[in-house]
């Protein structure tokens, strides 16, 4: 345990200590802060969803259009059922893409599209865990992160799960207020 000297200057008035005006200092700022960036979470969530979700939908239709292509790139990385492999990836990607644009089952997709994601570092990109930019520059990178955000902090109060939420919440209030009568 440490003891804190505290010392008096000629006054008698208690000198601060500069890591304690820090501390101050920044528990005053994050008091500021908190409340703004609260309001900001759900946008920025909608946002992520929308930009990441299209993105999604996009490659897994590159994926579903270009079959054979697809197929071909999963055999030479030594896919096993390179197809089936390329129409399930592709399939993911198309519905997660469309999950995560409406806001649905966004948890459950967006921890899917994640795996999805270490799946493709773990067989294409390889040589990304090299270092930390050749692993931030890999095409999977940004995919991963939206898809960790998403699994990690839901999809915020603008979307589908979270109307489905509310309307369970209220439909259980009602359950319970009836028992009680």
């Amino acid at each position: 345990m440490k003891i804190r000297v505290v010392r008096h200057d000629e006054t008698g008035a208690v000198e601060r200590h500069p890591t304690t005006m820090i501390w101050q200092a920044t528990a005053k700022l994050d008091a500021f802060l908190t409340p703004l960036l609260d309001r900001l979470r759900s946008p920025l969530l909608l946002l992520v969803r929308l930009v990441w979700g299209y993105m999604f939908l996009h490659t897994g239709f590159g994926k579903l259009g270009n079959l054979s292509g697809t197929t071909e790139f999963f055999a030479s990385l030594g896919l096993p059922l390179p197809f089936l492999n390329a129409l399930m990836v592709g399939l993911l990607e198309a519905t997660g893409g469309i999950l995560l644009l409406a806001g649905f089952c966004s948890r459950p997709i967006a921890f899917l599209l994640a795996g999805n994601m270490l799946v493709a570092y773990l067989t294409a990109h390889r040589d990304a865990f090299a270092n930390v930019d050749s692993f931030t520059a890999a095409a999977p990178y940004h995919f991963l992160a939206a898809a960790l955000l998403v699994a990690a902090f839901g999809p915020g109060a603008i979307a589908i799960d979270e109307l489905l939420r509310r309307r369970r919440v209220a439909t259980g209030n009602e359950v319970m207020s009836r028992a009680a009568a």
